[in-house]
């Protein structure tokens, strides 16, 4: 940033705001954006400071994309995306479960709607800025606020290639079908972490702690990355391949730590499956679950990796280690 942003500060009502997400002229989830998180307790609280004629926090936002069919300029919301999107849901009456500690709007009185509809909001405009600068003002307001996930803070400062990739992967595999991950989870970008972690150690070459080498590869390889489309070939041919083997819905494999063994290993030995691979799956957990309280058995080795420091490499190499011996017949 070469130069100071002066800010315009407005106050719009409700009222405003809605017409303006209404009519497309305020965009409510910019690329940059996390998913809308608030959870039921949150929005209805939210929504009672507003009933009760108290104020919260400023909305940002920024000039975006002009509309040359219609000769207007759009606005992005750069901060204030959960705020607004509960503000439009209960005009709107699209609650996953009925209010129980506020009464719905359809419910409210005459002078209570018009309360409400006519509460003035803090709207602080920033103006024309670059999306490398909103970007980066996002994740600095949300440094100061709250802390984000590392996920989060990725997919608002990176928007390249290898996140690209990842977005297309997840976009082509229905990752939910498989029960790894909790509901609330995909909410916070989990299944999008979790596709940059596996892509992030196939490019590393082998496993390695915790999140180490995510942001690298997310921010080395931002502007370019000559295997986007390999990758993209590859995990999705990973996912058909675990989907046909059909295996149950409670089998340890789709426990997320050996889950992520399974993807990562699949991919990196595509082309080389033993055609038992399915029964050798079957083996090594029938093996790990009959032994996993004999400490003298190597089984109970994987065991106790599948519940304890499960992020650390050691954990990921033990597992990967097995499953390459058991599952995959090769030497380690």
């Amino acid at each position: 940033m070469t130069s100071q942003i002066k800010p315009s500060v407005t106050n719009p009502t409700v009222a405003d705001v809605y017409q303006l997400i209404d009519e497309g002229k305020l965009t409510l989830r910019p690329d940059f954006q996390r998913k809308f998180v608030w959870t039921h307790e949150h929005q209805e609280a939210f929504i009672d400071t507003i009933l009760n004629g108290l104020p919260f926090p400023e909305i940002y936002v920024c000039e975006g994309d002009v509309d040359v069919q219609k000769l207007r300029t759009t606005r992005l919301v750069i901060d204030g995306q959960q705020r607004l999107t509960t503000i439009r849901n209960y005009i709107e009456g699209k609650h996953e479960h009925p209010p129980t500690k506020v009464p719905s709007y359809q419910s409210l009185s005459k002078s209570q709607k018009e309360n409400f509809i006519n509460y003035q909001i803090v709207m602080r405009d920033l103006g024309k800025v670059d999306e490398e600068t909103t970007r980066e003002i996002f994740r600095r307001i949300n440094l100061t606020k709250f802390k984000l996930d590392d996920i989060e803070i990725h997919n608002a400062v990176y928007d390249g290639h290898f996140i690209q990739a990842a977005k297309t992967i997840l976009e082509n595999i229905a990752l939910e079908q498989y029960g790894v991950l909790r509901e609330s989870e995909f909410t916070r970008m989990a299944d999008l972490h979790f596709i940059l972690l596996v892509m992030a150690t196939i490019e590393n070459g082998g496993y390695f702690a915790q999140d180490r080498e995510v942001e690298p590869k997310v921010s080395g390889l931002n502007d370019d990355y000559p295997n986007k489309d390999h990758m993209i070939a590859l995990l999705i041919k990973t996912f058909a391949i675990i989907k046909d083997l059909d295996l149950p819905v409670d089998s340890m494999w789709f426990r997320k730590s050996n889950f992520f063994t399974l993807v990562v290993e699949i991919a990196t030995h595509l082309n080389s499956l033993p055609s038992k691979f399915r029964s050798n799956l079957e083996y090594l957990e029938s093996q790990v679950m009959n032994n996993k309280n004999d400490t003298s058995s190597e089984f109970y080795n994987y065991y106790s990796y599948m519940y304890q420091a499960t992020h650390g490499r050691a954990a990921r190499v033990v597992r990967g280690d097995f499953f390459k011996k058991y599952c995959l017949e090769l030497n380690t």
